[in-house]
């Protein structure tokens, strides 16, 4: 997989013929990524629309699948601590004027789960054990139970400025979207 670490802001071009306007349009593109700090790729990508209150939104958000050469297997990429993953959302926050509130949200919420004595257990792993055992790091003899492997099960981002067919689209985030790995 590619990996990297997590932007602070990127500039994302989508080559295509035209975007998605449903769930299921599956067009196939090239994103052409830079991070402004030396890191770049240009990888296909399956596009659909996303999300359900946006969905009709000329700039409502956008899911991408990362492909191969010949869009015959996926492909992953992994940002910094984030989980690998071959998808991910371009969210539009169109409700959202300044394009931070759920992310500042999801930041919080990470703040606040490693600033616990139990920060290496993380939520998902009591779904993973008996309930009659405690989580105390000490009490788990699963060794992949006791790693942190960056799921952080919220979704996470970073600012993008998205452009199609070179022509300015608007500013988007870059987003984890919901994945059995996250």
């Amino acid at each position: 997989y590619i990996a990297m670490p997590v932007p602070n802001l990127a500039i994302v071009n989508i080559v295509a013929d035209y975007l998605p306007t449903t769930k299921t349009d599956d067009i196939r593109a090239k994103i052409e990524f830079n991070d402004m700090q030396g890191n770049s790729f240009a990888k296909n990508v399956i596009l659909n629309k996303q999300g359900t209150s946006t969905l009709n939104l000329e700039k409502g958000n956008l899911s991408i699948d990362v492909m191969d050469e010949k869009y015959d297997d996926s492909h992953e990429i992994k940002f910094g601590n984030w989980v690998a993953q071959d998808g991910f959302h371009l969210k539009s926050y169109y409700w959202d004027g300044i394009k931070v509130k759920a992310l500042a949200a999801y930041d919080f919420y990470e703040n606040i789960l490693l600033s616990r004595p139990c920060r290496n257990n993380r939520q998902w792993k009591r779904m993973q054990l008996p309930n009659d055992i405690p989580i105390t790091g000490n009490d788990i003899n699963d060794l992949y139970l006791r790693i942190d492997d960056g799921a952080k099960c919220h979704p996470s981002g970073f600012p993008i400025i998205l452009y199609h067919n070179g022509v300015f689209f608007g500013i988007y985030c870059w987003q984890l979207k919901k994945h059995r790995k996250n």
